[in-house]
């Protein structure tokens, strides 16, 4: 008989611990990192995520996205070589094509986006913190505003505010007015203020927002845009 107070034997203990790792490992495989459950009662969002290069899974290529773009832009890159003159040519009539035919629709998207980050901004959605929660801002902000004319805004007001509208006004888009009139002076000025004004900012909030989330508030690696076009 085996005296019950008598430790295990190295052997014994040995094939317990094994046994227990590979419990742990089966349990460990079965995690889906890709779809995480949270609570019932906090959305998603607001729950900070795992960095994607901090997961055991590895996500490799899609070799078929890759090696679609690839052949696509380096056939471009032949056919421009080879005939500039053509891709001008073609180039010119898809330009010409989407001016009279679609250009209603980027005017609409404009709208979209304004109205889709207004909305985002104003409600609930838009208070939740582009970082970790707790995290205090770096910047403060008005070092925020200051950074956003200086460095996204500044030079581009000096040299457009006075070319964009005069450009308008001498060389009016087609279908619109006569150049140098009353009507192309009006017509160039709202189409400057279009161009820099809450439409132009709500796409710049669009694609920002999307980065900036996906990098400070999801913990995924900043500078790849694929990253803010992945499920969160």
């Amino acid at each position: 008989m085996t005296d019950q107070n008598e430790p295990p034997s190295r052997r014994t203990v040995g094939t317990e611990a094994r046994r227990a790792g590979r419990r742990a490992g089966e349990a460990f495989e079965t995690l889906d990192y890709r779809r995480p459950k949270y609570p019932h009662n906090i959305h998603p969002a607001l729950v900070p995520g795992i960095g994607i290069d901090e997961q055991r899974r590895r996500y490799g290529i899609d070799k078929i996205v890759f090696f679609v773009a690839g052949a696509l832009t380096v056939a471009f890159v032949l056919w421009g070589v080879i005939n500039p003159a053509q891709v001008g040519t073609v180039a010119d009539s898809a330009f010409t094509w989407v001016t009279y035919n679609i250009s209603w629709l980027f005017i609409i998207t404009a709208a979209v986006i304004l109205i889709a980050m207004l909305s985002l901004a104003l409600s609930r959605y838009g208070r939740i913190p582009l970082g970790t929660d707790g995290e205090k801002p770096e910047f403060s902000t008005f070092a925020w505003i200051s950074m956003l004319f200086a460095a996204g805004l500044g030079i581009g007001v000096l040299f457009f505010g006075p070319s964009e509208p005069l450009t308008y006004f001498t060389s009016p888009p087609p279908m619109t007015n006569e150049a140098e009139s009353t009507e192309a002076m009006h017509y160039s000025l709202g189409q400057t203020f279009y161009h820099w004004g809450f439409h132009a900012w709500a796409i710049y909030a669009l694609v920002g927002g999307a980065v900036a989330y996906a990098a400070y508030r999801r913990g995924r690696v900043l500078g790849r845009l694929r990253n803010s076009m992945t499920s969160f």
